[in-house]
C-alpha cells in the first residue's frame, strides 16, 4: 500500500509493505518507468521512496515472501504524480473539502476555519465559507488550499471564482482581507495573485453591511450582481508548464463577517478563431475585435449558460445569468481598449474566449 495516492511529481512518496505477515523480501514494481529510487532505498527495500520525475497516474506491483510463501498486490493508476488537468472546476457540491482534494490550515488555537457550508444564490446549496464573524483572533490567518493542478503543456490559462462577503458597519477601517496566492513547487513557497480588501469600491464586499452573521441566500449576495461588486479572474500565463500548481485562498481576520467562495475554474483561453476540441464547446463571437457591440452565437448545448466578461485586470465588467435563445448581445461600447474575456458557465461546464475592444 502506498501512503499517499497524489503527489507531487519530483517529490519523494514512501511505500509501505502491507500484504503479508511478517515478509522478509521485497520487490517493489512501478509502471510506468518514469521515476527513481532515493534516500538510499531500492526496489528490495521494505519501505522504498522514490520521486517521479513526470506528471500522470501510475501502477504499483509488490510481490512480498517469506519461508512460507509469497502474495503479490497490484494496484492500477493507484498513484497520480502532478496535479488534475484543466479544464478544472469545483462548485462544493459533491463532498466535503477532503474528498475533493481540499486542505485547510489554521492556527492551533484559532476559533475559525474553513468548511463547506450552506449557501444559495449562486447555482448551487453549498459553498466553501468561513465564519469570520463569530471568530475573535485579530489577524488570525485561515487557508483554504487546492489540490494539484497540471498547466504543463499550455500556452495561457487564468483562474476564476466567485466571492460573497459584507462588513459588519460602515467603517472601512475595519474589515477582512482575502488574499489568493499560488505555489508551482508543492506549497513550498507562495506568491501572491490578488490582495483583496474592502475599501468602499466593492473590491471585496458583495452586498450591503449586516450586523449579524452573513449567508448568501440569493444572487444579489454573490460578486458580479451589482455594478460596483467585482469578480476577479488571474491570468496564469506566468506560471505554466508546472505539474503541481496550487491555489491558496488565505483570509485575514480584522472585524467584518463571514466569507464564500464558490465556483472556482481554472481553464486555458484560446482564441475566439480558434475552433475548440469538443464539438459541443463550439461557440461564435463576433465582430472580434469590435467597437463594443458584440455577438455570442451559442449552441444548443450552452444556451441559457451564464455569461461574463472579465477584462484583463481581473474585473467583472458584465455578467448575464440568464437569455431566451442561442444569440446574446452584449454591449461593451463604454468600457475602455484592450483585451477582455468572455467566461460561459453551464452544469459545472467553462470555457472561456478572448475579444478585443478597439
Amino acid at each position: 500500500m502506498v501512503t499517499d495516492t497524489m503527489v507531487c511529481a519530483g517529490k519523494p512518496i514512501q511505500f509501505i509493505d502491507q500484504t503479508l505477515v511478517c515478509p522478509d523480501s521485497w520487490t517493489w514494481t512501478v509502471f510506468p518507468g518514469s521515476y527513481e529510487f532515493v534516500n538510499n532505498s531500492t526496489p528490495n527495500s521494505q519501505h522504498p521512496e522514490i520521486i517521479f520525475l513526470e506528471p500522470g497516474n501510475y501502477s504499483v506491483t509488490l510481490q512480498a515472501s517469506n519461508q512460507n510463501g509469497e502474495a503479490t498486490l497490484t494496484r492500477e493508476n493507484y498513484i497520480t504524480a502532478g496535479g488534475v488537468t484543466i479544464p478544472y472546476f469545483e462548485d462544493f457540491e459533491s463532498a466535503g473539502l477532503s474528498a475533493t482534494g481540499w486542505t485547510t490550515v489554521h492556527p492551533e488555537d484559532g476559533d475559525a476555519a474553513w468548511s463547506v457550508q450552506f449557501a444559495t444564490g449562486n447555482g448551487g446549496s453549498f459553498a466553501a465559507g468561513i465564519n469570520l464573524y463569530e471568530s475573535f483572533n485579530f489577524m488570525e490567518k485561515n487557508q483554504l488550499i487546492s489540490p494539484l493542478i497540471n498547466l504543463s503543456g499550455l500556452e495561457t490559462a487564468a483562474l476564476s471564482f466567485d466571492h460573497a462577503y459584507t462588513l459588519t458597519g460602515t467603517d472601512l477601517d475595519y474589515t477582512d482581507s482575502l488574499i489568493v496566492k499560488i505555489s508551482v513547487d508543492c506549497g513550498e513557497s507562495w506568491s501572491r495573485l490578488l490582495e483583496l480588501y474592502e475599501d468602499g469600491s466593492g473590491s471585496l464586499s458583495t452586498t450591503d453591511p449586516l450586523a449579524s452573521p452573513f449567508t448568501p441566500g440569493s444572487p444579489e449576495d454573490w460578486c458580479g450582481y451589482f455594478q460596483d461588486s467585482n469578480c476577479y479572474a488571474v491570468d496564469l500565463t506566468p506560471w505554466l508548464d508546472h505539474s503541481n500548481v496550487m491555489i491558496m485562498f488565505e483570509t485575514v481576520r480584522i472585524l467584518g463577517n463571514n466569507l464564500y467562495i464558490d465556483n472556482v475554474r481554472i481553464d486555458a483561453l484560446t482564441s475566439v478563431n480558434d475552433q475548440a476540441s469538443v464539438e459541443d464547446d463550439q461557440i461564435q463571437i463576433y465582430p472580434n475585435p469590435t467597437t463594443g457591440q458584440l455577438s455570442i452565437q451559442l449552441n444548443d448545448n450552452w444556451d441559457r449558460a451564464g455569461i461574463s466578461v472579465f477584462n484583463v485586470h481581473g474585473q467583472l465588467v458584465h455578467r448575464r445569468l440568464e437569455h431566451v435563445n442561442n444569440r446574446v448581445n452584449i454591449n461593451l461600447s463604454g468600457a475602455p481598449e484592450g483585451l477582455y474575456f468572455i467566461q460561459l458557465t453551464k452544469d459545472g461546464r467553462s470555457l472561456t474566449r478572448k475579444v478585443l475592444v478597439n
